[in-house]
């Protein structure tokens, strides 16, 4: 059995235990570049991108945390229902092409309803796990 270590990407500085005093812009690329080339001499194996209705595109955070590190791996949250299967698989697909191993998938059937509904998706716990399924099947 092997251990990956994961750190985390993020595109702005920002705490739960702090409140901003000023608005921040959510996308800092020298930011991002920094906390990855930091988490790659580290030693880490991959870093998560997140997904929530307030976050910037994943798919775009992935790949500028591939395109500025050498090994450092991204674990991409996909939440099924959102992009049609086939344009998510090739998505997918193309990211691994230019950066081949280094993209893992996390499959998140949902979680927040509020945030869900925030991104459009009125689908019940249940029904958000049977589209995953059938999407499964379907692959």
């Amino acid at each position: 059995m092997s251990i990956e270590f994961i750190g985390i990407a993020a595109t702005a500085p920002h705490s739960e235990t702090e409140i901003a005093t000023e608005p921040t812009d959510p996308v800092q690329p020298g930011y991002l570049e920094e906390l990855a080339r930091a988490h790659e001499e580290a030693g880490f194996d991959r870093v998560p991108v997140a997904h929530s209705s307030a976050s910037p595109d994943g798919f775009t955070v992935a790949d500028q945390v591939l395109s500025r590190t050498q090994r450092l791996g991204v674990l991409l949250a996909h939440r099924p229902g959102f992009v049609a299967p086939t344009y998510a698989a090739r998505k997918f697909a193309t990211l691994d092409a230019f950066q081949p191993g280094r993209v893992a998938i996390h499959h998140i059937t949902g979680g927040d309803e509020l945030d869900q509904k925030r991104d459009g998706d009125f689908a019940d716990h249940d029904r958000r796990y049977a589209r995953a399924a059938a999407g499964a099947l379907s692959a």
